[in-house]
């Protein structure tokens, strides 16, 4: 497979060498502290705040239950976000299918040259492996993609050399937004192999954000995929279909030709005829999404197209993921 500049290879599940910051044990020793050793310095912190402030009035009293109150772990990621109480839910998933496709690249994002797809593809597939490797959520991968395609669309032109850095800063934005813990500055310039230092990367993350006008509330097909199946005790149709929602991501014409919703609910809709499940989640389906079957048949066509080609060519990580997943499903079915 083409490789981008100086892109290493991640590969979570055979990387022995390093371990993710998000386990037990650093990434490199030394050089960052774990989540772990994070709440240890937080609690011992806490502790000596308690120990030494006597709070004087309710003032106080509210500021030491702040500062309590700030590195208290969560389990989940769905524990930690209130996205979907009931009484929002409907109207937000309207509203962001009525702004979605102001936030997807128009199929001329790339027409500088400086870029082609095939460039997008290989970073797609990197920024995946660094996200299963970092234990971060897919809502935070695919809200990094966005990120970074319309970073390319708005500016004046993004040169190759520094893709990779763009790629890794909009994961290190998307984290900060959405994740409870945030991967070090350290970890990353490991992962990009120390091609950029701390300070490039800092300085890349302003004018990203300044580009974007500081707007990251932007609709990602992960996000209407939680909303489609949160309802559902489909733990395994859901990790099938998100395999699907990151096989459109390294799309581009996908990216470009089809709305986060549609992707989500064409990927839920394969999922679940692959796992051959009875026909009232398609009405479900439809009911919540708003997507008739007809409005999908474009998108569900494209996913067979990509998924035939994972027979044809050379596959990188993820794509290999879903094939052994798929043949799984099809050894035990």
């Amino acid at each position: 497979m083409e490789t981008l500049g100086v892109l290493p290879e991640v590969c979570p599940n055979t990387r022995t060498d390093v371990q993710s910051p998000w386990s037990k044990q650093p990434v490199a020793e030394g050089r960052t502290r774990t989540a772990a050793q994070q709440l240890e310095e937080a609690d011992t912190t806490q502790n000596e705040f308690a120990e030494n402030e006597t709070p004087q009035n309710d003032g106080d009293i509210d500021v030491l239950m702040r500062s309590l109150s700030i590195c208290e772990p969560v389990d989940t990621f769905e524990e930690s976000t209130e996205t979907f109480d009931d009484t929002y839910a409907k109207d937000i998933h309207s509203y962001l299918q009525t702004i979605e496709q102001k936030c997807c690249p128009t199929k001329t994002f790339l027409d500088d040259g400086h870029i082609t797809a095939s460039n997008r593809r290989v970073l797609v597939a990197w920024l995946r492996d660094v996200q299963e490797y970092l234990q971060i959520h897919q809502q935070t991968f695919h809200l990094a993609l966005t990120i970074t395609d319309l970073f390319v669309q708005m500016s004046s032109s993004v040169q190759l050399s520094e893709y990779q850095l763009l790629g890794l800063v909009s994961l290190l934005i998307a984290a900060k937004y959405l994740e409870r813990y945030v991967p070090q500055i350290d970890t990353l310039m490991y992962l990009a192999s120390y091609a950029y230092d701390s300070q490039t990367i800092l300085n890349k993350e302003k004018e990203v954000l300044r580009i974007l006008d500081y707007n990251l509330s932007l609709p990602t097909p992960s996000w209407f995929l939680e909303y489609y199946t949160k309802d559902d005790d489909t733990t395994k149709i859901h990790e099938v279909a998100e395999l699907f929602l990151d096989l459109f991501a390294l799309d581009l014409e996908t990216t470009t030709n089809i709305s986060p919703s549609v992707r989500a609910a064409s990927a839920l809709m394969t999922a679940n005829r692959l796992m051959a499940q009875t026909t009232d989640w398609q009405q479900r389906l439809v009911s919540k999404s708003g997507c008739s079957s007809d409005r999908l048949q474009h998108a569900n066509q494209r996913l067979q197209v990509l998924l035939s080609d994972l027979n044809t060519k050379q596959k990188c990580s993820l794509e290999q993921t879903i094939v052994d997943v798929l043949s799984s499903i099809q050894t035990t079915g």
